[in-house]
C-alpha cells in the first residue's frame, strides 16, 4: 500500500474512532440527539473529503432514505391519530 493510502486509511480510522466514542458517550447519557449529531458530523467529514461524483451519489441516496423514513414516521403519527 502506498504512503498516501496509508495516511488516508489512518485518517478514516481516526474519524471512525472519534464517531464511535461520541456514540458510546451519547448512549451512556441516554441522549439520542447527541448520537444523531455524531452521525451528521461523521457524514459531513466524509462528504468534505470525497470527489464530487461520489458526493452527489451519496447525497441522492441519503435524500431518498431520509424522505422515506420521514414519510413512514408521518404515517405512524397519522395512524395513531396525532395531528400535531
Amino acid at each position: 500500500m502506498s504512503t498516501a493510502k496509508q495516511r488516508r486509511a489512518a485518517r478514516v480510522q481516526k474519524w471512525m474512532d472519534r464517531y464511535w466514542t461520541r456514540v458510546r458517550r451519547a448512549e451512556q447519557a441516554g441522549d439520542p440527539r447527541a448520537k444523531f449529531d455524531a452521525a451528521v458530523d461523521l457524514l459531513r467529514t466524509a462528504l468534505n473529503h470525497t470527489d464530487p461524483a461520489r458526493r452527489a451519489r451519496t447525497l441522492t441516496q441519503l435524500t431518498v432514505a431520509i424522505a422515506s423514513e420521514a414519510e413512514a414516521i408521518n404515517q405512524r403519527y397519522i395512524a395513531e391519530g396525532r395531528t400535531e
